[in-house]
């Protein structure tokens, strides 16, 4: 049987997986709207504001 220390270390690891995907797909999709202005005046390129999007959806 799991130590509960490991199992928190484990529970911790499987949230944080879970909230890292969930960044980078609602980032690749609904949140491109926020960035959308940076790739419609071609200040940055397409996977430059996808990872703009990404990276403030994991931060917020």
């Amino acid at each position: 049987m799991l130590r509960r220390r490991e199992l928190r270390l484990m529970t911790f690891l499987l949230l944080f997986l879970a909230a890292c995907f969930l960044a980078y797909s609602n980032g690749a999709n609904d949140n491109f709207k926020g960035v959308a202005p940076l790739f419609g005046s071609r200040t940055c390129s397409y996977r430059t504001a996808i990872s703009w999007a990404t990276i403030t959806t994991s931060l917020f």
